[in-house]
């Protein structure tokens, strides 16, 4: 099958796995804030946060050894090297996490301490088992999309999350609260990775061919610290200053909220590249050149600000309605911090966030990407020590998304130094211009419930679709590659 056809099947099948994973736990994160409550729900988010920080002290950049590797081994016929880079990988994360897990759970209680909160010892044993599974089916869950093979993903990720949202919801209704919770997020794990583990068996069990693996692992752990500096941009950061500033937990749950609104409304629509894109751009590379990933930069990020743009302008316009009616007019607060995240976010995927990085990495600047995430992680600290004394959660929003702008903008220079792009500065406007318009008619509305906001929404989407249909803001080049990839297809039939 054709790189393209491979990548647009991949694209495909990625869409129905993230969206329907975002959209699993955003209903889930809503169960629990409404069966927690404001309080109980931000102690959870603090548990929640050393779930990431504990999955990235496992990573090793395994991920990306496989993301970026993977494709190239298939591209050359390698299989038995391919087995065993999947074999050499799998057993160090194993015995890795094995170690580190076992270390975490025996020491919970003087982490507990130490963060200020002892009352978490116990959910802090749980999730160091349940981090030791998740670490195990994430490396897998990367295989198929260096293998540019979703569907089996797909199945079982969606499937187990069904099963999370199903059990978390009757266990809080009975009142096991977080400890509940938590063992739902164990159970779904551990089943998880057993399918993984069963659906990759092949790669585990066939013959392989040994070769030098120190390259590769040179660039996952290059990769690795590069991530461990993203961290310092992520919430779990944030949580953890907001906690030792000794906010409330009721604030930390409004800043989770407000965090989670703003990645799962201002990326959903783009997440089917994810992972896709890096083994896309990885064989591009070898076979156009520079000027190829060029285009396909330049095509990826108006795809993105297509979709990404007039979602962001809707959600942060008609954000009370959206979170009061969806969490309870006890999360009020969440609506202003939501506002301010989502569009910081926007302007940092508008500078070409993400599509930067991702070009990057596969050129082999992962050094210099190192160092602007250490930038950028030190100014987020910097700044959080700074602004969250005075004000609180937006003093950690403003710091987050003061970072997020700035790190785009130093991987933009640096990459027009080593790929010919040109910036869809007139797109930009183009797609800017037409959501403002499409949201004029939609203010004769009275939004206050999901039914009229469905309705504004559905009135939106129109007249930005016609505004779309009148300025033809693609290539016709461009709007036959996207032909095939949801949810361009409908906008190609408009086209037609």
């Amino acid at each position: 099958m054709e790189l393209v056809d491979r990548t647009i099947k991949g694209i495909s099948w990625n869409y129905i796995n993230k969206i329907g994973e975002l959209g699993l736990l955003f209903l889930l994160s809503v169960i629990a804030a409404r069966l927690l409550g404001p309080e109980s729900y931000g102690l959870y988010s603090i548990v929640a946060a050393f779930i990431g920080i504990y999955a990235l002290l496992l990573s090793f950049g395994f991920n990306f050894n496989l993301n970026k590797y993977v494709p190239q081994l298939v591209a050359q016929g390698e299989r038995g090297k391919l087995n065993h880079l999947v074999r050499h990988i799998l057993s160090i994360r194993f015995l890795a996490s094995t170690l580190i897990c076992l270390l975490l759970y025996i020491f919970s209680e003087k982490l507990s301490i130490l963060i200020g909160r002892p009352e978490t010892a116990y959910y802090l044993k749980v999730v160091a088992i349940v981090v030791f599974f998740q670490s195990i089916g994430e490396l897998l869950q990367y295989l198929f999309i260096g293998l540019i093979n979703i569907k089996p993903l797909t199945i079982i990720n969606i499937s187990t999350r069904i099963l999370q949202v199903g059990f978390a919801y009757l266990i809080l209704r009975m009142g096991y609260g977080i400890a509940g919770l938590l063992y739902v997020m164990l159970g779904t794990s551990v089943l998880a990775t057993l399918l993984y583990l069963l659906t990759a068996r092949k790669f585990l069990l066939s013959e392989n061919k040994k070769f030098d693996l120190k390259p590769i692992y040179r660039y996952g752990l290059i990769m690795w610290a590069s991530v461990i500096l993203t961290f310092i941009l992520g919430k779990q950061v944030d949580i953890l200053l907001l906690n030792h500033f000794l906010v409330t937990t009721a604030q930390i749950g409004f800043y989770n909220i407000a965090y989670d609104l703003s990645i799962n409304l201002g990326v959903v629509l783009t997440v089917g590249f994810s992972g896709v894109i890096i083994s896309t751009f990885s064989e591009i590379a070898a076979k156009a050149g520079a000027k190829g990933m060029g285009n396909a930069w330049s095509m990826i990020l108006k795809s993105a600000l297509l979709l990404v743009v007039p979602a962001t302008a809707l959600a942060a316009y008609y954000a009370s309605p959206l979170i009061t009616t969806i969490y309870s007019d006890a999360y009020t607060p969440v609506v202003a911090a939501f506002q301010l995240y989502i569009l910081l976010m926007l302007a940092g995927r508008m500078i070409g966030g993400g599509s930067s990085y991702t070009v990057l990495m596969v050129v082999g600047r992962e050094r210099f990407l190192l160092l602007t995430v250490g930038l950028a992680g030190v100014i987020n600290i910097a700044l959080d020590i700074i602004l969250i004394p005075i004000y609180g959660v937006f003093g950690a929003i403003i710091a987050t998304g003061t970072s997020l702008i700035i790190k785009p903008i130093l991987e933009l220079m640096f990459l027009r130094r080593f790929v010919p792009i040109k910036f869809p500065l007139a797109f930009l406007g183009k797609i800017v211009l037409i959501s403002s318009i499409a949201l004029a008619p939609t203010l004769l509305l009275e939004v206050n419930s999901l039914l009229t906001l469905f309705i504004a929404a559905v009135i939106y989407v129109t007249v930005f679709l016609f505004g779309i249909l009148i300025a033809r803001p693609f290539e016709p080049q461009e709007e036959e590659y996207l032909e095939r990839i949801p949810p361009f297809k409908i906008l190609r039939k408009i086209w037609r």
